[in-house]
């Protein structure tokens, strides 16, 4: 077993890839690690680490699972110094009893199999790991619970008088769920992030699947997105990610889709200024049944830029701005999201421009991350009207969702399948 824990970013912003979660490719620290564990890894082999990861080491385990399953054994492990809260305290204990092999001014890894040699027992590193472990412990931190299991509430008001929770009753009160034309009890999880999987199937069953074609860009590894569904279900379409350590796990993992030409999947760091050109040199048409756009900072500048069009289009919105204002970030292509709530686009921001591409904003899902928009004519008497921000805005719910590893069913299949 291997474990790496991580002090934190070198930096304050991460200046890398425009994706739905980046990793600091451009900080030695982590690309240190990263590259240790990748040339030592073998297949199967499993990962516990921080989101960030994922690009580089494809296959995560969240962790939000030592909590969930915290009897599981994991090959290695990537623990964050600043985040050993975020584990469950027996499993943390239980990996740190390993070897330690790789220690720089961030990281030190642990490994209790035989491929690797130990670090010295007196490594700064290793003592300061042990020193951050020592007062957890004794700050009396509720271990048994997860992160979000801790709520700090004033007395007498309960977990289900939050925030977000008076806004679901207010919403439920108007009706916005119990309506027919809903889109929120559709939702299902099988490889999206949260809900998404479910809604766009909703979707596409009221207005017709067309000639089930598609535009992802921002796909990560392509182990979670929101098209790998309806590609094994037998679409076709394109796949668009900036980080190549994603794009080159999606082209093993979906090789016999690429090779019958079913999916393309292409590498680039998308803006506003190459975006169509990127699409051109892959033979984009004109007009595709579903876009799905998630590129954090620079969502709706690069929507906006895009000329071709679709029938629907999944985007992901800034929960945290007001419904009622038109909002998004300055256009700053060499920008990726900094982990605040400075990012994106309000879903004000994309209903405007929507409008602008005879498209209805139609619904959201209930996490508050990805809105749906549809063709204007389609629209009309299939989904809740009226079709604004207002009408159909969720608030941000992350930690009630697959965020929190609160997720929906069973984890999805790391190896490519076809539904019949």
């Amino acid at each position: 077993m291997l474990l790496v824990l991580a002090s934190g970013f070198a930096g304050t912003i991460l200046d890398v890839r425009d994706c739905a979660m980046s990793f600091p490719h451009h900080d030695g620290l982590w690309t240190d690690v990263a590259e240790f564990i990748g040339a030592r890894r073998r297949p199967g082999e499993s990962v516990l680490a921080p989101d960030l990861f994922a690009y580089r080491l494809p296959g995560i385990r969240r962790y939000c699972d030592t909590f969930l399953r915290p009897d599981d054994v994991y090959d290695w492990a990537v623990v964050h110094k600043g985040e050993l809260g975020s584990l469950s305290r027996p499993v943390l204990e239980r990996i740190a009893k390993g070897r330690a092999v790789l220690a720089n001014a961030v990281f030190v890894v642990w490994h209790t199999g035989e491929r690797c040699s130990a670090i010295p027992g007196d490594s700064a590193h290793l003592r300061s790991f042990e020193a951050l472990l020592l007062q957890q412990g004794k700050s009396g931190a509720p271990q048994d619970l997860p992160p979000w299991g801790r709520l700090s509430l004033p007395p007498g008001v309960s977990a289900a008088t939050t925030f977000t929770d008076m806004l679901f009753e207010v919403a439920l009160a108007r009706g916005r769920y119990t309506d027919p034309l809903s889109l929120i009890p559709s939702q299902a999880q099988v490889y999206s992030q949260n809900g998404e999987d479910g809604v766009i199937a909703e979707i596409f069953a009221r207005i017709g699947s067309g000639d089930r074609s598609f535009v992802e860009i921002g796909i990560e590894s392509g182990q979670q997105n929101n098209t790998r569904l309806l590609l094994e279900q037998g679409w076709r379409g394109i796949w668009i990610d900036g980080a190549s350590e994603g794009v080159a796990f999606a082209r093993r993992t979906f090789e016999e889709w690429i090779r019958s030409g079913a999916l393309t999947v292409v590498e680039a760091l998308v803006t506003k200024d190459n975006i169509e050109a990127v699409l051109d040199q892959v033979g984009a048409p004109p007009r595709v049944d579903l876009l799905s756009l998630d590129v954090d900072q620079n969502t709706g500048h690069l929507w906006k830029a895009l000329r071709r069009r679709s029938r629907v289009a999944c985007l992901e919105y800034n929960a945290n701005l007001p419904p009622s204002l038109g909002l998004q970030v300055e256009y700053r292509p060499e920008l990726a999201w900094d982990g605040t709530s400075w990012y994106g686009a309000s879903l004000k921001a994309l209903e405007e421009v929507a409008a602008d591409k005879d498209m209805n904003l139609v619904g959201c899902e209930l996490m508050g991350v990805n809105a749906f928009v549809v063709d204007r004519d389609e629209a009309q008497g299939n989904f809740r009207a009226p079709f604004t921000a207002e009408e159909h805005y969720e608030p941000p719910r992350y930690e009630r969702g697959p965020a929190a590893g609160l997720g929906l069913g069973h984890p999805p299949s790391t190896r490519a399948r076809r539904w019949s």
